[in-house]
């Protein structure tokens, strides 16, 4: 058994290092999508003797090419399957990473780089069940999914897959994409999720004359402030089948406005992601944000 864990060990450390060196990340957020990263992952499936998996490759409103590959085991009238996902969001602000984001560093039973835990450690571990699944003992089919665009909206991942068709009502399926060391949580339901931009427009000026100028990012400031205390509050039941057990409104991207220091900003830019219990439908948030942003139009 020792040896089996060895060689295991040895199998996930390789294609991490494989595929944790290629870029993934998204061209919405300045990449360039996940083609290069599926080319090698179709080169391990080759390896391992799978050879008939089918593309679902697509092309997005960039002209990016973002693939999706389906594999199909198995002629049971049953189907489980395991669904991965190719694309990682970006690096951040490199300057605060221990270790180099696109190379896999393995510090004792861990590794580090950027997708080796999302998406990484899902495909790693389907790659190894490859390896080691006995088809001729296959009690239903097992089909996998490495899948595109899932940090972005996944319009060029799932829901083109959904588009085409490929899944049954009846098929069982598993996304691996979080958990615990112990593999003792089962996650059963997601919360939705929104992300909103916004944009607000004031007067430019110089900073020694405020009086002069409507400063945008001021404003934003306490809009910012303003939602986020209307959001958790209006918004703020509890529910224990998730982690955390409740709805998640935090202001993240923002756009750099003006390029100097000295000058007052006449127009800010920033977006909010929403992580939202069920019990909260996607238009009662939008709409207590209409009604928000109405009312500080008019007292701001």
């Amino acid at each position: 058994m020792e040896l089996v864990k060895a060689s295991d060990r040895e199998f996930i450390v390789a294609v991490a290092q494989r595929l944790l060196a290629i870029t993934s990340i998204s061209p919405q957020s300045g990449g360039e999508g996940e083609l290069k990263k599926s080319l090698e992952l179709k080169k391990i499936l080759n390896e391992l003797g799978y050879d008939s998996y089918n593309e679902y490759n697509t092309t997005d409103n960039t002209g990016t090419i973002r693939p999706n590959i389906v594999l199909k085991l198995g002629s049971s009238s049953k189907t489980l399957w395991v669904i991965c996902h190719m694309d990682t969001v970006p690096v951040g602000d490199i300057s605060l990473w221990k270790h180099e984001p696109f190379k896999a560093t393995i510090e004792g039973d861990r590794i580090y780089g950027r997708g080796s835990e999302d998406n990484g450690q899902s495909i790693f571990t389907v790659l190894l069940l490859l390896k080691h699944i006995k088809r001729e003992q296959m009690k239903m089919n097992l089909n996998v999914a490495f899948v595109s665009d899932e940090e972005t909206g996944n319009d060029y991942g799932i829901k083109y897959l959904i588009s085409k068709g490929i899944f049954a009502k009846d098929d069982l399926i598993i996304v691996p994409d979080a958990g615990t060391e112990g593999g003792f949580i089962i996650e059963t339901a997601e919360k939705s999720t929104m992300q909103l931009k916004f944009e607000i427009n004031g007067i430019q000026g110089h900073a020694s004359m405020p009086e002069n100028s409507l400063n945008a990012f001021r404003v934003a400031c306490k809009f910012i402030d303003l939602m986020d205390f209307n959001l958790h509050d209006q918004f703020g039941k509890t529910n224990k089948l998730f982690v955390p057990p409740y709805s998640t409104f935090e202001p993240t991207k923002h756009e750099q406005n003006i390029e100097n220091i000295n000058t007052i900003p006449g127009r800010d830019v920033f977006y909010w992601d929403f992580r939202i219990l069920p019990q909260y439908p996607a238009d009662e948030i939008l709409k207590s944000i209409d009604g928000l942003i109405e009312k500080f139009s008019k007292t701001s």
